[in-house]
């Protein structure tokens, strides 16, 4: 029973270093835009479209760096052809950012270096803190729209409208621009 505790509160404890982690490079990345005076990009919309570009960039140079280990490292073996898809290792590069890790793509651990640890574990940590920026600015954008910043009395819906979605059934107007 105390190892499954253990495991769970380090799970939890990670959740939390990740987390803040996320927190302290978003709000690195605002006070930059504001000083290079590109304000604008730490509007919560764009900031939560870049982290998530990143993201998914990221995710993308993980497919390719996991694509190409694979190939150099399994290919040649013996008499088989080994075929390693670029969209599977897309799903092992998100499976693993993720901390899900079903285990039906994974690293084979008999043709693993010291190397080979290091570098995928530093390509996660950084997936994880990308993930975790992306996931924060998107949870802002959300509250943004679902309460705005509480002084001016604006709905749910007010605030959709004023974010330039048009919901019909329950637009008052005719989904004006900025009101």
């Amino acid at each position: 029973q105390i190892i499954y505790t253990a495991g769970f509160l380090s799970i939890l404890i990670f959740a939390g270093v990740a987390g803040s982690a996320g927190y302290i490079m978003a709000a690195l990345y605002d006070d930059m835009m504001k000083k290079i005076g590109l304000k604008f990009m730490s509007r919560p919309v764009l900031a939560t479209l870049f982290w998530g570009m990143l993201y998914y960039t990221w995710l993308t140079f993980i497919s390719a760096y996991t694509t190409d280990w694979k190939e150099r490292r399994l290919g040649g073996q013996g008499d088989m052809e080994y075929s390693f898809e670029f969209s599977q290792g897309y799903w092992f590069a998100y499976i693993s950012t993720t901390t899900v890790g079903l285990g039906d793509i994974y690293l084979e651990p008999e043709v693993l270096v010291t190397q080979d640890l290091l570098v995928f574990s530093l390509l996660f940590l950084i997936g994880f803190v990308y993930l975790a920026a992306f996931l924060g600015k998107l949870g802002s954008y959300i509250h943004l729209i679902g309460v705005g910043d509480g002084a001016d009395g604006r709905t749910f819906v007010t605030n959709l409208e004023r974010t330039r979605f048009c919901i019909r059934p329950f637009a008052r107007s005719s989904c004006r621009r900025g009101t």
